[in-house]
């Protein structure tokens, strides 16, 4: 009998488990390097080493799992945009011999071959998805067949927070079938790193800081549009970022002589500690994010947030006036609010905004997150997201009655 039952337990933990996702983003590294700990055998399959409209460095001694780039090449489309496609997916699974097929996605081809080889040798398939009811992103026809199609074949799902778990269920997912694993960055990277920018010399100035690309639905203009309009509150902008829509920024900044706001230009993953550790709090002001990685780097840097109602990391990430602000996206007037909160505030609260934000963040880590991962692999209770619900709202109350006192 306990023969039979080590015999078992050695079974679970040996499962091979393969991933499936687009580029090697450096901001995902950690999580992998950690969820390689996790199996026996783990594999990543990406569909491509980046994306054209990526400029990421990635640092390939960082890379500490098993992965494959699969061969693949873009197809021009009427729609403006090139597809990819990817040519040998099947190829890869049955030289791997998976378990366990996690899919970080839908928009590919390839998603969708990983579904059939999975059905086909009765392989178990998990949806990582990021996408949320806020997204309002132009969507494909193909695409959404692709979501459909992924959504109602997969055994399991795993999201990164509360408004991608919402997501699912309005395509009637039952809730026992997704599990929480929390985005997450190298907190500890960002930490120290901006630990040696740290200044504790007072200054009349508030130093904002900006991370996004460059594109409409970022919301930056808006960001740009309430500094103008709060010009007498002495605030410093940085923008960090590229995109089509840097031409026209710029031309805002200088058509309204705004020398307080700084176009720094696209920055490397290690160059933004640096900066993030010179200022006083994070804005994004998107209007379309799934979830919003920066906000995650800005917090492990000890920066209170100031986040729109869009992005997806929002409703787990933003205790309003705990750690930072929310606002409506694309509302100018409320994002100015949420701004003159957090400047109007005095010395000794934004020392405690920067507290809780680091107080907050510390869920937010590879092991957590990779520990998410393995309770849907192995279908074990959500205790991740049990314990983080269980601190969100501990938290939450305690604002609640700081405002009533």
């Amino acid at each position: 009998m306990a023969s039979n039952l080590t015999a078992c337990i050695k079974a679970e933990k040996d499962k091979r488990v393969v991933l499936i996702t687009e580029i090697i983003a450096p901001y995902r590294i950690p999580l992998f390097n950690r969820m390689a700990k996790h199996y026996a055998n783990f594999t990543v399959l990406f569909l491509r080493k980046s994306n054209y409209q990526r400029e990421w460095r990635v640092e390939q001694n960082n890379i500490a799992f098993d992965y494959h780039v699969l061969p693949g090449g873009y197809i021009p489309t009427k729609y403006g945009s090139p597809f990819y496609i990817n040519r040998g997916v099947k190829k890869a699974l049955a030289a791997l011999k998976p378990d366990v097929i996690i899919c970080g996605g839908y928009n590919h081809t390839a998603f969708l071959s990983a579904v059939l080889y999975a059905k086909m040798r009765n392989v178990e398939h998990i949806l990582w998805v990021e996408s949320t009811l806020q997204d309002n992103r132009i969507k494909s026809g193909l695409k959404s067949y692709f979501k459909k199609t992924l959504i109602k074949q997969a055994d399991r799902f795993v999201v990164p927070g509360t408004a991608s778990q919402t997501y699912l269920t309005s395509f009637d997912v039952p809730e026992r079938l997704i599990w929480v694993a929390p985005n997450s960055i190298d907190n500890h990277h960002f930490s120290t790193v901006a630990a040696q920018e740290f200044s504790d010399s007072a200054s009349v100035e508030t130093v904002m800081v900006c991370v996004s690309r460059l594109v409409e639905h970022k919301g930056v203009m808006d960001l740009l549009q309430a500094i103008y309009r709060l010009q007498n509150h002495k605030i410093k902008l940085h923008i960090i970022g590229s995109g089509p829509d840097a031409v026209l920024l710029k031309a805002f900044i200088d058509m309204h002589q705004m020398k307080n706001v700084t176009l720094h230009g696209f920055l490397q993953q290690d160059e933004l500690p640096r900066v993030l550790g010179r200022a006083d709090i994070f804005v994004l002001p998107t209007r379309s994010d799934p979830w919003g990685l920066v906000v995650n780097e800005a917090m492990s840097t000890g920066l209170p947030v100031i986040v729109s109602d869009k992005a997806g990391c929002e409703k787990d990430m933003v205790i309003d006036g705990y750690n930072g602000f929310r606002f409506k996206a694309g509302n100018i007037e409320s994002l100015m609010q949420a701004i003159q909160r957090y400047v109007e505030s005095s010395a000794e609260q934004k020392m405690k905004f920067k507290a809780h934000a680091l107080e907050h963040i510390v869920f937010f880590v590879p092991e957590v997150t990779a520990q998410g991962f393995e309770e849907v692999v192995y279908k074990r209770p959500n205790k991740v997201w049990h314990v983080f619900n269980h601190h969100r709202k501990t938290l939450t109350l305690d604002v609640g009655h700081e405002s009533c006192d």
